[in-house]
Formats: structure tokens, sequence, C-alpha cells
């Protein structure tokens, strides 16, 4: 199996999120590194490079959600919770894409237990990346509403 090593990061000029390989400076500047996402063509003298935010900066999983959309480390998911697991209907689960001792996992944001028979913490993402959908960045959105609504 071969799995694609790349990043995603966010430009610091425009804001725009791109995706690459992953550069970081050398030496400290004001007490941090500067990172860059380098954007490879044909010829090395044509690649792009562009500087990013450094805590913007996250590895692709090899993982893609229910969209075809590619997940991220840091990216915040939901999915579905199905009856047998809850009281009643249908319930958003929000989680947050983490890497836990060397497992790609959902890490669950302010889950409401009181409504589900079964308390989950994370689960793997290879186990549930097809039923998950990409909402945002944590980055982007870090006071994002991570709440079990009912659907």
């Amino acid at each position: 199996m071969n799995k694609e090593i790349k990043f995603q990061g966010k430009r610091k000029d425009n804001g725009e999120w791109i995706h690459g390989n992953l550069l970081l400076s050398e030496k400290q500047v004001n007490g941090a590194y500067k990172a860059f996402i380098v954007i490879p063509f044909a010829h090395i003298p044509d690649n792009l490079v562009l500087e990013v935010y450094p805590d913007s900066v996250h590895q692709y999983t090899g993982f893609e959600d229910k969209n075809g959309r590619e997940i991220f480390l840091g990216n915040i998911t939901r999915q579905k919770l199905e009856d047998f697991m809850c009281e009643k209907g249908w319930y958003w689960w929000y989680g947050e894409v983490k890497e836990v001792n060397g497992c790609m996992v959902i890490n669950q944001l302010d889950f409401d237990y009181s409504k589900c028979k079964f308390p989950i913490d994370y689960t793997f993402l290879f186990d549930e990346a097809s039923n998950i959908e990409v909402i945002g960045k944590a980055f982007d959105k870090p006071k994002l509403k991570k709440q079990c609504e009912h659907y």
C-alpha cells in the first residue's frame, strides 16, 4: 500500500488553503519556525513555494470522506449515529481527526452522553472514513459548535 504524503496549509498572503510538500525554516524567527508549502511542478526551478501559518499545517491521512473529500489531520468531521446507539432518532457526532499512538482517529468533541447508550471517546478513522463528512478545519473554526443535535 502506497500512502500519498502531502500537507495542507493556509497561505499567509491571501488565506487560501493549499496542498503540497512541507518545508520548515531551519531557524526560528520571533520564537517560531516559518512553514512553507511547496507546490511541485514538472521541473524543480518551477516549483512554487508559499508561506503558510505554521499552526495550519496538517498531513493528509490517506482517506476520503463519504463525499470524496480528502481527510487531513485537524479536520472537523460529523457522523450520523444510528438508532441502535441513541435513544431516539438520529444524532450528529462531531470529532476532530488526530493521530494517537500512530493511529488516525476521530476524537469526539462535546458529545452529549445523555442521549446515547454507549459513550464513545474516539473511533478509528479507517473504520469510519466512508461514513463521515468533513465540515471544516480546526484552524479556521476554533469555536465551531461541537454538539450532538437531533436530526
